[in-house]
């Protein structure tokens, strides 16, 4: 679960067919994912280390292509296309459990992991929504699905074991 804010520009051809380009700051990431994704086998920072949550913040860049189905009241558009996203910062959350005398203690120790991390990300988009008006203002409601094309593991530790994000943006917004 993560959170993304930022604003868009639509540029309509016709009454149906728009062309839309979006500029978000965009935190997401995952949770329990392997830890030979980001750290050698041997790595000191694994040392009773139970599980890795990983959270990515970039600039989110969507350019996508619109159809509205105008004769609908609201109406409702559906959107294809491609984003890219440019890493800024990639943090590991490394939540660890030791035993001292049968006693558990559990704490989380967060790592810069931006280095092991793309700087880049490319993403297929694909989404719909409606505009509802209201007076001069229109209030948007905006799903989109990105799915991840391009690697993010910057060293790649283990052979062939890369990974991609995939995620679900549902957006509220103002359209003026």
């Amino acid at each position: 679960l993560g959170f993304f804010g930022g604003g868009f520009f639509e540029y309509r051809f016709t009454e149906k067919i728009g062309g839309q380009i979006n500029v978000n700051f965009i935190q997401l990431g995952g949770e329990k994912i392997p830890t030979t994704l980001l750290f050698s086998p041997n790595s000191i920072f694994l040392y009773d280390v139970k599980s890795i949550d990983l959270s990515i913040y970039g600039i989110d860049v969507p350019l996508t292509a619109k159809y509205h189905f105008t004769e609908f009241s609201p109406e409702f558009y559906v959107n294809l296309g491609l984003s890219g996203t440019y890493i800024l910062k990639a943090q590991a959350a490394l939540n660890k459990e030791t035993s001292v005398g049968g006693m558990y203690s559990s704490n989380t120790t967060y790592v810069d992991v931006t280095k092991k991390v793309q700087n880049l990300q490319a993403c297929g988009v694909v989404g719909c929504g409606t505009s509802i008006p209201l007076g001069n203002l229109s209030i948007l409601l905006d799903i989109t699905f990105h799915y991840g094309i391009t690697d993010l593991s910057a060293n790649n530790i283990a052979a062939n074991n890369g990974f991609n994000s995939k995620f679900l943006k549902v957006g509220v917004g103002v359209v003026f």
